[in-house]
C-alpha cells in the first residue's frame, strides 16, 4: 500500500467540515477509505429499502385507497436504492460511492416528502414526524460527508417546506414546530457526522 503524503506530523484538518485541509492527503484517504467501506455503503443501502418498504404496512392499514400510489412512490425509491447497491458492486464506480450514497439519500427524502403530501390525516401526522429519521439517517447512516450530507438535507428541507405549505399540512404553529424539529435533527446530525469524519482521519493517520 502505497504511504500517504503527510505533509507534517499533524496535519490540520478544515474546521467547518473535519476534512483534511491538504488536498493530496484528503485525496489519499479518500482512496484508502473507498475499498472498505463498499460493504458497509451497500449495507446501508439495503438497510434504507427495508425501511422504507416496511412502512407500506402501515399505507395499506390506515390508508387503503391512496395505498397504490404510495407504493408506486416507494417502489421508484427502493428502484433507486436498488440500482446504487448494484453499481457499488463495480470496481471501476468504487471511488465515487459517495456519490452514490448521496444520490440516494436525496431519493429517499423526495420519497419521503411524496408520501407526505399524499397521505391523508391523520396518517399524514404520523409520517410528518418521520421527518426527524430521514434528516438524522442522511448525516449518521449513510456515512456522506459533512457537505455533502448537509447539501442533501437542505434540499429536502426546501421540499418539505414547499409541500408543506402547498399542500396545507398543517397550521403555521405546525410548520414552526416542524422547522424547529428539523434545525435540531440536522444539528445532531451534522454534530455527530463532523466528529465521526475527524475520527476517522485520524485512525487513517495513526495506520502510519
Amino acid at each position: 500500500m502505497k504511504k500517504p503524503h503527510i505533509i507534517s506530523s499533524s496535519p490540520p484538518l478544515r474546521w467547518y467540515d473535519g476534512a483534511f485541509a491538504d488536498p493530496v492527503l484528503e485525496r489519499e484517504f479518500r482512496r484508502f477509505e473507498a475499498g472498505g467501506t463498499v460493504l458497509y455503503a451497500r449495507t446501508a443501502l439495503a438497510l434504507a429499502a427495508i425501511l422504507f418498504a416496511s412502512f407500506g404496512i402501515t399505507d395499506w392499514l390506515f390508508a387503503p385507497e391512496q395505498a397504490p400510489a404510495l407504493g408506486l412512490v416507494r417502489l421508484a425509491v427502493i428502484a433507486v436504492l436498488f440500482v446504487c447497491f448494484l453499481v457499488l458492486r463495480r470496481g471501476g464506480v468504487r471511488e465515487h460511492w459517495q456519490t452514490l450514497m448521496q444520490v440516494s439519500g436525496l431519493a429517499v427524502g423526495i420519497g419521503f416528502v411524496a408520501i407526505v403530501a399524499l397521505t391523508p390525516m391523520p396518517l399524514r401526522h404520523l409520517y410528518l414526524d418521520c421527518v426527524i429519521l430521514v434528516i438524522t439517517g442522511i448525516f449518521v447512516v449513510l456515512r456522506l460527508t459533512v457537505l455533502r450530507a448537509a447539501a442533501v438535507v437542505l434540499a429536502i428541507v426546501v421540499l418539505f417546506d414547499v409541500a408543506f405549505l402547498q399542500f396545507g399540512m398543517g397550521t403555521r404553529q405546525d410548520f414552526a414546530v416542524y422547522q424547529l424539529m428539523m434545525v435540531a435533527a440536522a444539528a445532531i446530525g451534522g454534530f455527530c457526522a463532523y466528529i465521526f469524519e475527524r475520527q476517522r482521519r485520524l485512525a487513517f493517520l495513526g495506520r502510519y
